[in-house]
């Protein structure tokens, strides 16, 4: 099977709200949790807990953002 198969799976067995903000990410390119947060209007735990199934799928990951290192970017890394 092959490794984006195996992505699409992972995606789709995960919530809704992980789905969204996959779908998101895929759309706009790269969004801090803050930015997540104002176009999913999700709760924190929520997009929290979605950034973590998704980065667990190996679909998005976690950078530094250029303009404040301290604050952290994600993007999604899958193709489909």
């Amino acid at each position: 099977m092959s490794s984006l198969r195996i992505e699409q799976q992972c995606v789709a067995s995960k919530t809704p709200s992980a789905k969204l903000i996959y779908l998101i990410l895929q759309h706009e390119g790269r969004l801090t949790k803050s930015e997540l947060l104002e176009k999913t209007m999700l709760s924190r735990s929520t997009v929290h807990a979605g950034i973590d199934q998704l980065l667990s799928c190996g679909v998005i990951e976690k950078q530094t953002s250029l303009r404040d290192a301290r604050e952290r970017v994600y993007v999604s890394i899958s193709p489909y």
